[in-house]
């Protein structure tokens, strides 16, 4: 079952029943779960106060605006107990988030085994998570996620945990510009905007956890689940043409199939080739 590399207390946990290895992993999951729910109910909110602040911040500068009356909304306060009078809470997707975070834990678990590949691809999954969830939520992928998880993938691949670390750094390369290359030819040719800057580093960040290789079957999946959404929306309603559409969430989703299953596209190519 267990598929060995780069040890982690393997003594220990590949000598536990069936049953407690598993449930232990689930254990990992479960924590990851409340972790992403943390997050995803703060960072956006923390995110657009401290825009807000250095919006007024500017505006002092410039005409004297006293920016007290803003930060004296939370008084004595701690932060976090501020923002949650000011955020919505909804039980039913933090409920699916932490279910799917216990079946991720148990499939990373059965995938990698008990082995530093598998604390990294832990990391990975449950980051992904927090990012479809805020991008579908604001259209905001925020660099304080995407950027650190950008050089963990390469420094991961140093140990080629997921790829060879020459293909990670050409895959954080191709990632970002495939898709800032095609968001300059829309624009040029129908004078509008295609997509937002965090989706070029998102893209950058898979290429730097699993190689620019799988990023065709990153983009193909991607791009399939969006027609898909797509189309299921336009049936019960009609789509405005401006309307925003995060791709994010589509982008994440295939990086999580292909963490889980591999990169079965470039395996095909190897074989056909």
């Amino acid at each position: 079952m267990l598929h060995l590399q780069n040890p982690l207390f393997v003594k220990i946990l590949v000598q536990l029943p069936i049953g407690v290895y598993f449930t232990l992993f689930a254990l990992l999951g479960l924590i990851g779960g409340l972790i992403v729910n943390m997050t995803i109910k703060y960072l956006p909110v923390i995110i657009e106060r401290t825009w807000q602040i250095e919006f007024l911040t500017m505006q002092h500068s410039t005409n004297n605006t006293d920016i007290r009356c803003y930060s004296s909304v939370c008084g004595k306060e701690s932060i976090l107990n501020c923002f949650h009078s000011t955020t919505s809470d909804n039980r039913t997707r933090r409920t699916i988030i932490l279910i799917t975070s216990i079946i991720l834990g148990t499939l990373i678990g059965s995938r990698f085994g008990p082995t530093w590949q598998a604390i990294g691809a832990m990391i990975l999954a449950y980051a992904l998570i927090t990012l479809a969830v805020i991008d579908a939520d604001t259209q905001l992928l925020p660099d304080i996620i995407v950027l650190p998880l950008l050089w963990v993938g390469l420094l991961c691949n140093l140990g080629h945990w997921f790829t060879s670390l020459p293909t990670a750094v050409i895959g954080a390369a191709v990632g970002y510009l495939s898709l800032w290359l095609l968001y300059w030819l829309y624009k040029l040719f129908q004078k509008k905007e295609s997509m937002g800057f965090g989706d070029f580093k998102l893209a950058s960040l898979l290429g730097a956890w699993f190689g620019w290789k799988a990023l065709l079957q990153i983009f193909t999946i991607a791009s399939l689940l969006a027609l898909f959404v797509t189309g299921i929306i336009w049936l019960n309603r009609p789509l405005e043409r401006h309307q925003p559409f995060a791709f994010g969430p589509f982008l994440t989703s295939a990086g999580l199939v292909t963490l889980l299953w591999g990169d079965g596209f470039t395996y095909w190519l190897d074989i056909s080739s």
